[in-house]
């Protein structure tokens, strides 16, 4: 077991708690394809300053992506397979390039970056990112908008035709429209600086995100988050 998955499995105590057996072996060719380093330039550069791991387990193919800084390890579990419903072109290439995220550990908690507080990371806390096969297309806090809608006279936003793309642990979920890629934050409890209210919605339902308006923007957000919290590791440990 080479040290950046023990580093992995030393922060995630609960990932593999049955003990199932698990192959790791090291990724020394990994290219992302010119289609996706034209979209994702930010994510492309932090990819590459990455160590890649290959992990096979419970039939599952996976990539560990590890990043060093002064043998501080963090990284991010991702894993490759077939979503159930339709994505966004820009979610699909994403995921056929670097999968998607089912665990990310020792990364950056709360970051500033031009001049936005970003008190929760946009990694911070979610139980899954981008996997195509957890992606859905209905909100299981639907009732309970509805309903408050209902309550105060507001029309509820156009559901039919969107794509939840991560989970929270709270259960704030990020979500983009397939036709207009703009994409919103659910959460009916949360304690984000970094959301408005979306205007005629309920309090604590639906957001806006400032600093992404689209799918892209907010995958190249949390690629400058991490670049970000690295530079600031480096700049802090030269300075010691």
């Amino acid at each position: 077991m080479n040290k950046y998955f023990n580093a992995f499995q030393n922060e995630v105590i609960g990932f593999n708690y049955s003990k199932e057996p698990i192959e790791t072996f090291e990724i020394e060719n990994f290219n992302l394809t010119e289609s996706f380093k034209a979209t994702f330039p930010l994510m492309t550069e932090l990819i590459n300053e990455s160590v890649k791991t290959g992990v096979e387990y419970k039939g599952k193919s996976m990539v560990l992506f590890s990043w060093e800084v002064r043998n501080e390890i963090s990284g991010w579990l991702c894993q490759f397979d077939k979503p159930k419903i339709e994505l966004l072109n820009e979610h699909q290439l994403l995921i056929d390039n670097i999968g998607g995220i089912i665990e990310s550990f020792s990364g950056p908690e709360s970051i500033e970056i031009n001049g936005c507080n970003y008190n929760y990371t946009l990694t911070l806390a979610q139980n899954f990112m981008f996997v195509g096969s957890l992606a859905a297309n209905k909100l299981d806090w639907e009732d309970y908008y509805f309903e408050i809608c209902v309550k105060l006279g507001l029309k509820p936003i156009d559901l039919s035709n969107v794509v939840f793309f991560t989970e929270e642990a709270n259960g704030a979920k990020y979500f983009y429209d397939r036709n207009t890629k703009e994409v919103r934050l659910f959460s009916h409890d949360h304690d984000f600086r970094f959301v408005e209210f979306l205007e005629n919605q309920p309090k604590y339902t639906m957001h806006k995100i400032m600093g992404v308006n689209s799918f892209v923007d907010f995958v190249e957000l949390l690629s400058k988050q991490w670049l970000r919290f690295f530079e600031l590791k480096k700049n802090t440990i030269s300075k010691k």
